[in-house]
């Protein structure tokens, strides 16, 4: 099988360890499958589309609608990197899934508008399939509501000309879309499961997400959260785009 290749925009190694372990666990793929790059360890290559099966990308404390002058010279790097491959991917209905950070990558790319507006700190959101989230694949047999988890900073404000609604929820409007027939991006982190959102929330406490402290009060909230039909996205995206 040609490899998929996932990209990692955390500059802390435990969280994007944790990231990648929890790709893998529910992409079903194993490590020779996806393949890893951290883009704030080393510039993008030259990425030959032709040997993937589809390219995935993670979250990020990056802020694509910062101000320019609050990104370093890292932040600039990686969103050079990040724009001009997710352009190519989208340029060629390329089969991508990108995670709340590659929402916005796809929303920069469609010069969609993004910003605070519909920020969500860090916590369980409950997510509702559209009438075109019921046709779309991945989500075909998916209940009506479905759990994951967000916390970002930043979010669409609306849904870019061409692309197809598949998940919305009170408190964002655009939590998951498609654009083309391929290309999938998601405001909330279907890779989390309640253990992992735990540790990552922790790792991120004092940076914004969530009232610094409440880490307890987070815990308590989401007891009992079942997230499998939000993991079973990344499992079928990787079934469906698989290719030799």
């Amino acid at each position: 099988m040609k490899p998929f290749l996932y990209l990692s925009a955390r500059t802390s190694d435990e969280a994007t360890a944790a990231e990648r372990a929890s790709m893998l666990e529910h992409t079903g793929l194993s490590s020779r499958d996806l393949a890893h790059h951290r883009l704030d360890r080393a510039p993008l290559p030259e990425v030959d589309l032709a040997e993937l099966s589809g390219v995935l990308l993670g979250g990020s404390p990056y802020d694509w609608s910062a101000p320019s002058e609050r990104k370093d010279a890292l932040q600039r790097r990686v969103e050079r990197d990040v724009y001009a491959l997710v352009r190519r991917i989208l340029d060629a209905d390329f089969p991508f899934f990108g995670a709340c950070y590659g929402m916005g990558a796809v929303a920069t790319v469609l010069d969609a508008p993004l910003g605070p507006d519909f920020a969500e700190d860090a916590g369980a959101v409950t997510l509702e399939v559209t009438s075109a989230g019921r046709s779309d694949s991945l989500l075909g047999d998916a209940p009506a509501q479905i759990s994951s988890f967000v916390g970002h900073h930043e979010s669409l404000l609306e849904v870019p000309a061409g692309a197809e609604l598949l998940l919305t929820s009170a408190t964002a409007p655009v939590q998951m879309m498609r654009v083309g027939e391929r290309g999938y991006a998601t405001q909330f982190h279907p890779e989390l499961d309640r253990s992992a959102f735990i540790r990552r929330a922790t790792l991120y406490d004092g940076h914004g997400y969530y009232p610094a402290g409440h880490i307890a009060a987070i815990e308590q909230a989401t007891l009992g959260l079942d997230t499998r039909p939000a993991h079973r996205l990344l499992r079928r995206f990787a079934l469906e785009h698989a290719r030799r």
